[in-house]
């Protein structure tokens, strides 16, 4: 399935986005307290996927996971979204 998103925006980007400035957000960090399906792990093993994919495209990778750290994310009570305080970080 990662595999078909990738393709799907490396030929967009090469398409009908050839003309266009493109910002890929990497994926952020999911709370491990979670009962979604996806991990953190899985999110680090994605998001170096895409970062690899988009070299050499009009499509620019933006690292918000690394460039706040893991570590510096707050969570609402549902684990997934995240507090005021993180957001007001991504802004």
């Amino acid at each position: 399935m990662v595999n078909l998103y990738l393709q799907v925006l490396k030929n967009s980007s090469i398409n009908e986005w050839k003309n266009q400035r493109i910002v890929f957000i990497s994926v952020l960090p999911i709370a491990s307290s979670t009962t979604y399906a996806v991990k953190d792990p899985g999110v680090v093993e994605f998001n170096q996927l895409v970062q690899e994919e988009l070299v050499g495209t009009n499509i620019l990778y933006c690292d918000v996971y690394n460039g706040i750290g893991p570590s510096n994310f707050g969570y609402s009570s549902d684990g997934l979204h995240y507090n005021n305080a993180t957001s007001k970080k991504n802004i």
